[in-house]
């Protein structure tokens, strides 16, 4: 896989660099901004106590220059900037896109990841992307240390320096792959070049990822799957990481009912997790209902579970501003010997409600160097 990437990627840059004259430079910039407050009821350990009035917020700010060869070739770059305490920048990479299929290389989800399907959500607080642990004491206990979780797909390397590949769609069908040295991020000290060793001993290496999906609609429905499979190199004794996903959606009129399955293996923590969901919007307004559950056991075969349970309405007051409201259930049982803060606190044990509000304020605008500026909003 190591060897087919490299050699994909010489003959896309090779691509660019024919006929490479361009026009102007096009730049995005924009952001968002959600800030979410609810009351939540938690049972915890005796001596605790987590129930009240919970408040957290999320904010981006992105820049994201592009331009088009004269050849048809699009370069792109991405850096988003964190808004939290520790701030930073996520997933920056450069992208080159044409008829060849989109190359990238920097820091981003793996190929995997990138087909994830999973159950539908109108809300932006979403239990499949494991937004509900803000609510949960502790910050949610199933949280282990190879990235398992009861999200939609089981990511070996994290959002590393990595090189990836896919294909142009064809008849709906796309495939690609992606491969990361060992994990690495640029901002780390000890990134992926000739002057530090590979990581082998604080982590997985050699992370290998291939991911297929399918998009399509007809007869008034969408339909849309995806399935993707991970495996690595590891340090420890008697174990070989490697995880897939699969899930499905399918829209009609509004509504849309899908989910999804993912199962990593010969990780630090084993497990699998499942979700689902229908979906209906209409006009402004969106409804849904979600469940996820997931389990995963140490190495020493105790179990962890977890599964919640949620409902969603959503407003668009205007285009880009979004209410929304959310009652959910919750129910955490941590077993495990690797206690993190999240146990300590909670005794491994945790089951509650939450009813909560947002609203996210969201904004772009798009810039053609040298040209009159013109706003997108999303």
């Amino acid at each position: 896989m190591k060897k087919a990437l490299l050699s994909t990627s010489a003959i896309a840059l090779m691509g660019a660099m024919t006929s490479a004259n361009a026009a102007d430079w096009e730049l995005n910039l924009g952001g968002y901004m959600e800030q979410h407050i609810g009351y939540v009821s938690q049972d915890t350990a005796p001596g605790t106590d987590f129930d009240g009035v919970h408040q957290f917020s999320d904010q981006e700010f992105y820049v994201r220059p592009r331009i088009t060869l004269d050849n048809g070739i699009r370069i792109s770059a991405r850096m988003d900037f964190e808004g939290q305490d520790n701030g930073g920048v996520d997933e920056p990479h450069i992208r080159v896109a044409g008829s060849f299929g989109t190359l990238t290389l920097g820091e981003d989800d793996d190929a995997a990841g990138d087909v994830v399907v999973a159950a539908p959500e109108v809300d932006f607080m979403g239990i499949v992307s494991g937004s509900e642990v803000h609510y949960i004491a502790g910050g949610g206990s199933l949280v282990p240390q190879d990235g398992f979780s009861n999200g939609p797909y089981t990511n070996l390397g994290g959002d590393a320096m990595q090189i990836k590949y896919f294909t142009p769609r064809f008849a709906g069908f796309q495939v690609g792959a992606s491969y990361s040295r060992d994990g690495k991020k640029s901002s780390q000290k000890g990134i992926q070049d000739i002057k530090n060793p590979i990581r082998r001993g604080n982590g997985n290496s050699n992370i290998g990822s291939i991911g297929a999906n399918y998009t399509n609609s007809f007869g008034g429905f969408d339909v849309a799957f995806g399935a993707g499979y991970s495996v690595a190199d590891s340090a420890r004794p008697n174990t070989s990481p490697e995880a897939y996903n699969v899930g499905g959606k399918l829209g009609y009129a509004g509504f849309s009912i899908g989910g999804g399955f993912a199962e990593g293996n010969g990780t630090a923590d084993d497990g699998r997790s499942i979700n689902g969901g229908i979906a209906y919007t209409t006009g402004p307004w969106g409804f849904s209902a979600t469940y996820t559950a997931g389990n995963s056991a140490d190495q020493l075969g105790n179990n962890d579970k977890n599964q919640q349970y949620k409902l969603a309405v959503n407003y668009n007051l205007a285009k880009g501003v979004r209410i929304h409201g959310i009652g959910m259930y919750f129910d955490e049982d941590d077993k495990s010997t690797n206690l993190q803060r999240a146990d300590r606190v909670t005794g491994g044990d945790v089951d509650g409600w939450v009813i909560g509000t947002g609203l996210r304020v969201d904004r772009s605008e798009e810039r053609r160097v040298g040209k009159e500026c013109r706003s997108r909003w999303s």
